[in-house]
């Protein structure tokens, strides 16, 4: 198949990606999503004749994009393909159109979209939101290392985004962890989810969790997307279990088999199959698809597929493929393994791979997660494992997948699935990443073993747990690394907060007789990293105030104090030089983290405890004693505090990580984590929403 304005782009999930897509079809261009530039399924397939390979990079992205509302081919989407002649779906510039405006009419987005897009933006799902965001004249946010619900809850913090995207299961780390958010969900203004089963359960716990978002779910195919759409917010919890009614030109029908058929403008016509141009749609124009469903008040309810497609986590694969390419490997005899979907906790759905006694259990587990990752999902943990002495089938010799299913589901509750001792991080990265202990190498980090977004999530939220604490470079530090790093009591929203009146005697203050720089980066280094903090400005006069800071601990080092004393004279000569010139008063005997900034200079008077890591500050703030009973009552600002100019915090208080103090405001007792604070305003902190 030949197109001449084709044009072979390699996906990538930055935003290069996205503004060449964008500018193709801005010309006019047939846009091919490529895996890579030596892609000859997919380049043979549509005959490429030119490719674009887009730089990588994340951040922000404010392209518009306006099409025609032509018939003309806009885009070729792939579906499987993996093995075997690959399917390219040919979607026109009038289907995407109709896609972006029946999900405008509900989500009513603006301009003032600032949309976190928490999946990679060359899936259909996450270049979807682009087009959208796009279409309403906003911006979008592609993150670095993928979904990270702290980097969420940061910048909704800061009022950097007001709008998510995501699946299920990357959703779930919200309703299983729900003390990650705090006052900032409330400033979510939209939300759409990916199709991808959820419980009406998790669909109210969602709606609590934004209660002043417009959250949309959708149901579709790679050939008909968004088909349905179920606006969860204000929708009467009767009907939360369906995917959703139709909008517009778009129909829906079930036909005597319980398939689900769609009809619309969004759907495509045409579908290439070994180089052979096929119709989607029948001769009455419905689209025919594999899933079960029924209707009910002009809503739909789906009923599962009627393959053995899983859609795991927003990917979608047929478990054929996993089994063939697991036995290829192996060099076992068809009917050796059978591999089944199963539901999944936080993926939604995943593998169960059941195999004969001929397999040893810690070759198919090595071998089937590496098979999965080459089909093109990184979910380790999405496969379940079931040993069984024989794989059953029916008289005609087919695998009878659901017994394998069901009989997994009866072992697993007879031997229960809570674990004894998962405390040390060996195991807990053993657990999430599905890697037995044995064959764990304590040596790499998770850069080095590579995981996805999801993964990513979890393990954060579990070494938190168990540190008490989350370092800053964890995804760096080796697994062995990690499980040596001291442990600290992790506070909880769920804590009371206790005033300062009611403590005793706070413990004494470090008296300043070492080195007390953080430990896990040189002295230089540390310097250019808050150069580098403070917009590489050499004059920077919070980068100065760090510096004789540094300087003042580094000196410590010195063992001999003759050597020591010429260092302490230029220390206390630079500590009263940046008291006068920078008007920044910070003692070295304040335990100081990394990449704090001192965003602004004058009446900084920073006495206290310990500040942690990513800390910002303003001017005219004050850190110190509450009154003169308690000299070594000083706060203690966790990590990821953001703290205005003005404020006031005093005493032996701890200010909870990724909080925010509000200009001018007056902090005297402990704040738990992601807490809110405004002048002349309740404390707003996360599940107490009017404490004062």
């Amino acid at each position: 198949m030949y197109f001449p304005k084709s044009l072979g782009i390699v996906e990538k999930n930055s935003t290069a990606y996205i503004e060449t897509v964008f500018r193709a079809l801005a010309d006019g261009r047939v846009v091919i999503p490529l895996r890579s530039s030596d892609d000859q399924q997919r380049m043979s397939a549509i005959n490429v004749q030119s490719v674009i390979s887009p730089d990588s990079g994340s951040g922000w992205c404010s392209t518009r994009l306006e099409l025609p509302d032509s018939d003309d081919i806009a885009h070729i989407s792939f579906t499987s393909g993996t093995e075997g002649p690959p399917k390219g779906v040919l979607i026109s510039q009038a289907a995407l159109n109709n896609v972006v405006r029946r999900l405008q009419a509900l989500m009513q987005m603006d301009e003032s979209v600032k949309e976190y897009i928490g999946v990679p933006v060359y899936h259909s799902f996450g270049y979807g939101r682009c087009r959208h965001v796009a279409s309403v004249g906003g911006c979008f946010f592609i993150p670095e290392t993928g979904f990270d619900p702290r980097e969420v809850s940061t910048m909704l913090s800061q009022g950097e985004v007001n709008s998510l995207s995501l699946v299920p299961s990357l959703l779930r780390v919200f309703i299983r962890t729900p003390e990650i958010l705090g006052a900032e969900r409330f400033r979510l203004q939209w939300l759409e989810i990916g199709s991808q089963p959820m419980s009406r359960l998790e669909k109210c716990k969602i709606r609590e969790i934004f209660p002043n978002a417009r959250i949309v779910q959708h149901y579709g195919l790679t050939e008909a997307s968004r088909t349905s759409l179920l606006q969860i917010d204000g929708t009467d919890e009767a009907v939360l279990d369906s995917v959703g009614k139709v909008y517009e030109d778009v129909a829906l029908k079930i036909n005597s088999e319980g398939h689900i058929l769609i009809k619309g403008g969004h759907v495509a016509s045409q579908m290439i199959k070994k180089g052979n141009v096929e119709p989607v749609v029948n001769d009455d124009g419905w689209l025919e698809t594999n899933d079960l469903g029924r209707l009910e008040n002009g809503y739909l309810y789906f009923l599962g597929r009627a393959d053995n497609l899983v859609n795991c986590g927003g990917q979608k694969l047929f478990t054929e493929k996993l089994e063939s390419a697991i036995e290829a490997t192996l060099d076992v005899p068809r009917g050796s393994i059978a591999v089944s979907s199963i539901e999944h906790e936080l993926y939604g759905e995943g593998f169960l791979v059941s195999y004969l006694p001929i397999i040893r259990s810690i070759d198919i587990k090595t071998i089937a997660a590496t098979c999965l990752e080459s089909l093109g999902i990184r979910a380790k943990n999405a496969i379940s494992y079931h040993p069984v002495d024989v794989i059953p089938t029916t008289h005609t010799g087919k695998t009878q997948y659901r017994e394998l299913v069901a009989d997994y589901k009866q072992r697993t509750l007879s031997v229960g699935s809570k674990m004894d001792n998962v405390d040390d991080i060996i195991k807990l990265f053993s657990i999430s990443l599905g890697i037995p202990v044995e064959r764990l190498d304590r040596t790499v980090s998770v850069v080095d073993i590579g995981i996805d977004s999801l993964q990513s999530a979890q393990i954060s939220i579990k070494l938190e747990a168990h540190l008490g604490y989350l370092p800053n470079d964890w995804r760096e530090k080796s697994v062995e690394c990690l499980s040596q790093l001291p442990r600290k009591e992790l506070k909880t929203h769920c804590q009371e907060t206790v005033t300062t009146s009611s403590k005793s005697k706070a413990k004494p203050l470090w008296d300043g007789s070492s080195n007390m720089n953080p430990s896990d980066i040189g002295f230089w280094s540390l310097v250019k990293e808050d150069y580098q903090v403070h917009d590489r400005d050499l004059f920077s006069q919070g980068f100065f105030a760090l510096f004789v800071h540094r300087f003042g601990n580094w000196r410590m080092g010195i063992n001999n104090k003759f050597l020591r004393f010429p260092m302490t004279l230029l220390y206390r000569l630079l500590r009263k030089a940046v008291q006068i010139l920078c008007g920044i008063k910070l003692d070295y005997t304040v335990h100081v983290g990394r990449r704090v900034k001192l965003e602004h200079f004058g009446g900084m008077i920073l006495g206290a405890r310990e500040i942690g890591d990513d800390v910002i500050i303003r001017q005219n703030t004050t850190f110190g004693i509450r009154d003169m009973s308690d000299i070594s009552a000083k706060p203690t600002i966790e990590q990821g505090v953001n703290i205005g100019a003005g404020a006031v915090i005093v005493g032996d208080i701890t200010v909870g990580r990724y909080s925010i103090i509000g200009p001018n405001s007056v902090v005297a007792e402990d704040l738990p984590a992601f807490s809110v604070v405004s002048a002349g305003v309740s404390v707003v902190t996360p599940g107490n929403h009017s404490a004062s």
